[in-house]
């Protein structure tokens, strides 16, 4: 997995212009002492009064606002008319002292995306290499959320900005991100969501809920996603006449309508280029594919996808449904997505080169470069270095990027060969945010010089840090509460290793359990979850225990981090699952007579309809009988546990 979030955190030289008004320390000689206070004082006067805002700055491009901490990050979205403006994050922030609806956020829409209500951030977000880790946001029916709920604008952009762990959960809500709800005009660029969750009704993304008319490249995302609606997609829900470049997805994606895709929902028109998702993908309706799940008048070249795809209808390696669209040079990985058709159904498309390999043919640089993909280490068929592959046999295709900050070339690890590589870069300068001199620039000085090469310098020989990919799989979705004294309602998580370059020889494993926010017990953990097993059995909690169920219908998390013992590398990954009402066979969140019925009749005929076994296994004892008839009699009748909910339970 990618190490993008610690290519930015590195030391970097200053790069703010002197501001001889601002707070400095002056050494005179005393006779000038008078001419000296004169001066700062006709400075402070002259200063304009926005000049105090924020953490310095005055919101232009010379000398944008300075965001230093979480009121900071509060105050934009407060401030409507600063929506304009240019912001510079200057330092790690953590957000998570901001739980429910606490947070403000930046831009929103009002009746309609055209309104004239609207106030949309139209400005420039520099993160300038820093995270911002636990934004927190939890609605019932809120639309448009993420740290920007809406950004639209021509010359709007938000770039080099990673997101840690986000956790925001909007189950009836429309266009949901972690970092944005909608981006209607504008540039993504550098940006990463690390961890966490995305909850949302339709158009919802780990990155972007919904994107128009803007371009995205150099992005990823490790986050879990789950919606309930259409448009569901490992970076972003829906796009329209939007640019994706050179980005990738790895987390769950999970929905229970049509248009799930690994890297994208649903698209109509617009591009995907040199992009990848490995996460698995589940949708129980049509539309189903790795990297997209519709896609209308879409172009997709040099992508592929290699996490396992499940649906009903129309489902694909790497795309579900497609129409009026070309592809090329494309891939998916035909055991590990178990699909043999790369699309799940097409219509009326254009040119196809799309091509089905087994997991060892997607794990071979030929594989690849026979159909013109552009790998480090090669001349013949472009000099951009887009792809990166040192040894055959371990993993698929990845960006230069993602390895390790002074690992310029092959193989893996900071060696003479990147030093080399780093000395002929000596001295070259505007390297700029989009030319960055082959990635030599490491303080983004735009000159490769003696700060790069501090940097170089304490990164050598370095193989350490480097994010895994993992993948964690639930023996099902869901589980009924227990009975009072019992543990047989449960669920089991296994965790495997997907990518690991550097191939440690053992891991060590951290479980946890996130729960909903109106849930406070816990399922209890009651075989393994050590550090050192691979899987994690967990029961639910029992029907005398109101606060273990969500009423409102939301999902628990389950999560894992694995550890590399011999080089420190690590990797998340998470899944999620349903707690039920003991007794609502049918989920419509009341036990009554029809639950009743039910259960009798799968019991006296073997099938209830569309109703399974599991459903009318109450006590999950492996039969159906008697004893579970009679539970959900005590439930109704209000003899034992609680007989209603709010929401029906998700993910069943």
């Amino acid at each position: 997995m990618a190490n993008v979030a610690k290519d930015r955190r590195i030391d970097r030289l200053s790069s703010t212009p002197v501001n001889i008004c601002g707070q400095h320390t002056f050494k005179a000689n005393r006779g000038f002492g008078g001419l000296l206070s004169l001066s700062l004082a006709i400075c402070i006067l002259a200063l304009p009064a926005q000049a105090q805002n924020y953490g310095g700055g005055t919101g232009t491009p010379q000398y944008p606002y300075l965001i230093y901490d979480p009121n900071h990050m509060q105050q934009i979205g407060a401030n409507h008319d600063d929506w304009d403006k240019y912001f510079k994050l200057m330092d790690d922030i953590d957000l998570s002292a901001y739980t429910g609806t606490q947070f403000n956020i930046i831009g929103w829409i009002g009746w309609y995306e055209n309104s004239d209500d609207n106030e949309s951030f139209t400005g420039v977000f520099d993160g300038n290499g820093h995270t911002i880790s636990n934004f927190t946001y939890s609605s019932a029916g809120t639309n448009y959320i993420g740290l920007f709920g809406y950004v639209a604008g021509e010359a709007a952009a938000i770039r080099d900005l990673g997101l840690i762990s986000p956790d925001i959960n909007c189950a009836a809500g429309t266009s949901i991100g972690a970092l944005a709800g909608c981006i209607a005009e504008g540039t993504i660029i550098d940006c990463y969501v690390e961890g966490g969750t995305i909850t949302g009704n339709k158009k919802v993304g780990a990155l972007v809920g919904r994107t128009g008319e803007a371009a995205v490249s150099r992005c990823f995302a490790t986050c879990d996603v789950t919606g309930n609606g259409w448009g569901i997609g490992g970076l972003i829900g829906i796009a329209s006449d939007t640019t994706i470049s050179a980005c990738y997805a790895t987390g769950n994606v999970t929905a229970d309508q049509w248009g799930v895709g690994g890297l994208v929902g649903h698209q109509y028109h617009g591009q995907i280029l040199t992009s990848y998702a490995t996460g698995p993908v589940r949708g129980t309706d049509w539309g189903v594919g790795g990297l997209l799940g519709n896609g209308e008048g879409v172009y997709i070249a040099y992508s592929y996808a290699a996490g396992n795809v499940t649906g009903v209808d129309d489902v694909g390696g790497l795309v579900g449904y497609y129409c009026h669209g070309e592809i090329l040079a494309s891939f998916w990985d035909t055991l590990a997505t178990g699909q043999v058709d790369g699309i799940g159904y097409d219509e009326k498309t254009g040119t196809v080169e799309l091509y089905g390999r087994t997991t060892a043919q997607m794990r071979q640089q030929a594989t690849f470069t026979d159909y013109g993909w552009d790998f480090i280490g090669e001349d013949e068929i472009g000099t951009d270095d887009i792809w990166r592959m040192c040894v055959d046999g371990v993993v698929c295709p990845r960006f230069p990027w993602q390895f390790i900050v002074g690992d310029f070339f092959c193989p893996d690890g900071v060696t003479l060969i990147d030093f080399s590589f780093f000395a002929e870069r000596w001295f070259n300068d505007n390297c700029g945010t989009t030319n960055d001199c082959d990635r030599t620039d490491l303080d983004f000085s735009d000159v490769v010089d003696v700060g790069d090469l501090r940097i170089f310098s304490n990164l050598w020989l370095a193989r350490a840090g480097e994010t895994m990919a993992v993948d964690l799989t639930l023996d099902n979705t869901w589980m009924y509460q227990n009975l009072p004294t019992t543990t047989t309602s449960n669920l089991t998580a296994n965790v495997s290793i997907i990518d690991d370059q550097y191939n440690n020889t053992s891991y060590t494993h951290d479980w946890e359990i996130i729960l909903p926010d109106d849930v406070s017990i816990a399922p209890a953990i009651t075989d393994s979850g050590v550090a050192t097993d691979t899987f994690c059995t967990f029961t639910a909690p029992n029907c005398n225990e109101p606060n273990g169920i969500s009423n409102s219908g939301q999902p628990f998390t389950v999560r894992v981090t694995v550890i590399g013992a011999d080089f420190g590398n690590i990797g998340t990954a998470g899944a999620q699952f349903g707690i039920a009402l003991l007794g609502d066979a049918n989920n419509d969140t009341v036990v009554n007579v029809a639950d009743r019925s039910i259960i009798n009749a799968f019991w006296r005929l073997g099938a209830a309809g569309s109703f399974t076994f599991k459903d009318c296994d109450i006590n999950c004892d492996g039969a159906v009988n008697l004893a579970d008839r009679s539970i959900a009699n005590a439930i109704w009748r209000g003899v034992l546990g609680r007989n209603r909910v709010t929401q029906p339970c998700p993910l069943r």
